[in-house]
Formats: C-alpha cells, sequence, structure tokens
C-alpha cells in the first residue's frame, strides 16, 4: 500500500513537471517567434500528452469568432454558437449536469478573457486523471497555458497591426509630401494679376487641386478640381489630372479641346469609377479676354465694376463618361482690379456646429464686403471667418480657394 502512494505521489510529481516544462515549452516557442500554426500544433500536444485530454475544442475571437482546434468531439463542437452559447461565461464552468445536451461530450467550458475582453474559450472532455491529482488544479493550469498562448497571439497581433499603421502612416506622409510638392508654393504677383491660394485636405491627403500655368507672355492658365473620393486614391488620381493639364494646356487651339481630351484621359484612367470636377480658365492680359469651361464645378465668383458674376458654363463633370455629350465654354472681358475666387465645394458646404453650411450667398457677401483689400489679406480674413464659423466642428471636406486680382 505504502508502495503504490509512492509510486503515485512520484507520478503526480512527474505530471506536474511536465506541465510546468509545457509552460517553458510555450514561452520559448513564442519568444521563437513561432508561427500560429505551430503553436496551436503545440498546444494541441500539450493537451493529448501532459493533460491527457481526450476531447477539446478551441474558439478564438479574432475579427468575429472561429474555431481554431476541433478534436474528438467535431460534431457537438459545429453546433456551438459561441456569441450565443459561450459568452455568457467568464468564469471556468462544470456542464456534466448542463440541462441540455448542446455540450454533450465535454465537460468543462474554460474562458480566456484579458482586460474584460473575451478572447478565445477552451471545451474539454474525458480528462484521464491520476489518484491523486485534483481536477480543479488541472482546470486552473489549462487556463494559465490557454491564457498564455492566446494573450501572447493577440499581443503578436496587436503588435503587427501597430507596426503596419506605423508604416502606412509613413507612406501617408510620405505621400504628402510629395502632394504639398505638386501644389504651386510660387503663385504669380506682377503687373497683370495678383494670386492667393489655400488648400487644406480633409485627412492628410487631399483629392482637391489648384494650379496656376504660365503658358506663355501674356497668358495664364489656372484650374481648381476637386476628384471624387478623400485620401491616396483621391491624391493619386489628382496627381495625374495635374501631370496631364500641364503637358497638354498648350497644345490645343481651344479650350473645349483641351477639356475634351482630359476627359478621355481620366475615363481611360478611371474607367467612369470615378471624377473629377473643374473649373480651367485661360486669360491673355494682352486682350484682357478670360475664357473657362465650369465642368460640373462650383461657380467661379468674378466681381468687377460693382457687379458679381457667377462663371458657370461649360459641362458635366470629367472622367464619368467616354465622351463629353456638350461642351460649351464662357468668355469675359476682365476690368481693371477684377477679383476671381475659385473654390471647391469643403468651403460653402463648411458646417457649424448646429449644423448650418456656409453657403455660396455668404461667400459672396464676404468678398464684397473685403473686395478692397490685398488679395493674401482677404484669404487670412477668410481662414479666419471659416474657422469662426465652424467653432468647435472639425472640417467635414478637403478646402481648396484660388484667389485672383487682375490689375
Amino acid at each position: 500500500m505504502i508502495q503504490a502512494d509512492i509510486t503515485e505521489l512520484n507520478h503526480l510529481i512527474s505530471v506536474k513537471q511536465g506541465r510546468v516544462d509545457s509552460l517553458l515549452e510555450l514561452t520559448k516557442a513564442v519568444n521563437s517567434n513561432f508561427s500560429r500554426g505551430a503553436l496551436m500544433k503545440l498546444f494541441e500536444f500539450i493537451l493529448v500528452d501532459r493533460f491527457k485530454v481526450g476531447k477539446f475544442a478551441l474558439f478564438v475571437n479574432e475579427s468575429g469568432w472561429k474555431t481554431e482546434i476541433n478534436i474528438g468531439n467535431t460534431e457537438v463542437a459545429d453546433t456551438i454558437n459561441v456569441e450565443e452559447d459561450l459568452l455568457k461565461f467568464g468564469v471556468i464552468q462544470d456542464v456534466r449536469k448542463y440541462p441540455t445536451d448542446l455540450f454533450k461530450g465535454f465537460d468543462f467550458i474554460i474562458p480566456v478573457v484579458s482586460k474584460k475582453i473575451h478572447l478565445a474559450y477552451l471545451l474539454v472532455g474525458e480528462i484521464r486523471l491520476g489518484r491523486l491529482e485534483s481536477i480543479d488544479q488541472n482546470l486552473k493550469f489549462l487556463e494559465t497555458i490557454a491564457s498564455f498562448i492566446i494573450v501572447s497571439l493577440e499581443n503578436k497581433r496587436l503588435f503587427q497591426t501597430q507596426l503596419e499603421q506605423e508604416r502606412i502612416g509613413k507612406e501617408l506622409e510620405l505621400a504628402s509630401q510629395v502632394q504639398n510638392m505638386l501644389i504651386p508654393s510660387k503663385l504669380p504677383k506682377n503687373e497683370s494679376m495678383d494670386v492667393a491660394a489655400y488648400y487644406k485636405p480633409y485627412a492628410g491627403i487631399g483629392g482637391d487641386y489648384y494650379d496656376v500655368i504660365s503658358v506663355d507672355e501674356n497668358t495664364t492658365a489656372f484650374c481648381v478640381c476637386d476628384v471624387s473620393g478623400k485620401g491616396l486614391s483621391g491624391g493619386m488620381l489628382m496627381a495625374n489630372f495635374q501631370a496631364q493639364l500641364r503637358s497638354l494646356v498648350n497644345k490645343y487651339d481651344s479650350l473645349e479641346q483641351l477639356v475634351d481630351f482630359l476627359n478621355y484621359k481620366m475615363f481611360e484612367i478611371t474607367g467612369g469609377d470615378r471624377y473629377i470636377t473643374m473649373f480651367l480658365a485661360i486669360y491673355d492680359s494682352s486682350s484682357r479676354q478670360l475664357k473657362y469651361v465650369s465642368a460640373g464645378h462650383n461657380p467661379t465668383i468674378l466681381i468687377q465694376n460693382g457687379e458679381l458674376y457667377k462663371l458657370d458654363e461649360g459641362c458635366t463633370i470629367i472622367g464619368a463618361f467616354e465622351s463629353l455629350p456638350q461642351i460649351s465654354s464662357g468668355q469675359i472681358f476682365i476690368e481693371q482690379n477684377a477679383i476671381a475666387m475659385c473654390y471647391t465645394d469643403g468651403l460653402t458646404e463648411l458646417e457649424n456646429e448646429l449644423g448650418e453650411q456656409y453657403g455660396f450667398d455668404q461667400l459672396c457677401e464676404f468678398v464684397f464686403k473685403h473686395i478692397e483689400r490685398d488679395v493674401d489679406d482677404i484669404m487670412d480674413t477668410l481662414k479666419t471667418e471659416m474657422d469662426t464659423f465652424r467653432g468647435a466642428k472639425e472640417f467635414n471636406d478637403d478646402v481648396c480657394i484660388l484667389l485672383n486680382r487682375f490689375f
């Protein structure tokens, strides 16, 4: 009898040592950056060899619940709905006398919870115990092993997610820097015109765009555009459009032909899935003639001799159709000291804390009120007014403004 007890005690010591060794093996595997699959295979081995578990299933929450391991009781495990059947359990449960057959074949449910978040559920059955072994101690050790491996995998996933976010952040920062390089840093300030501009992307990279291009000694082209969509994809399409415009602006006899070909090139790239609204104008300082096309864009405000003109002649949006059904251009004589404001809808649709929009009428009133001031002063005042109007509410779109004074 004494010899049998000694044998059993030695067996118990060996079992406990084996389970401590299991934790050390898992620790080494995690520190050695074993793959998820390798860690799960090691976990399976520990459950079978060290804990003598005959049936077990592991459900893991990773962007939704899924069955990670399912050994020995497949049919029953496949019928379990984690959200309906398991989430109510926050501590180890003995389900051997559960009133239904929902967990038939399993004896215990072991939740894995970290920071009040349910990460996994381990269901076990047919655990073979030695005479001196305690089921409670076994379950606690199983909980420790399961928690260690699941929390380690979760921390690894969160770390990789953080690294990916940092990588994307750096790429977006670089893309934002490249985009800023594409936007003109030097604007005309000469005997013909004085230009000021403002550009605030909604999220680091924007789909709005402005440009001022010197075509020849007397001719200047300028535009403001708004690409559908925000972020990186909008910024990339904007950069492509800028390259097309700059390469083509002096190669066509008419503004209509230029706009038609820009539409063709954009449709070729996007297949009609994305589009651009645009105000494009060409100003000849020798004749003081301004020719323009407004392609589905907000009307540019022109004020001269105390009168306000809405420059809205043009066509539909660019890039949505393979060919534009109709293109018309506007033309107007520019009086001395006239001022023109081109903008995107991020300005007029700017909202305050009450959900009210800044609006076209308020913008017109603003330009009239400050008409005599220098364009840089007007722009600074408008930026202040935008901030005052929106209050604590964030910008909800890219904002792009181009302000021209004609001498």
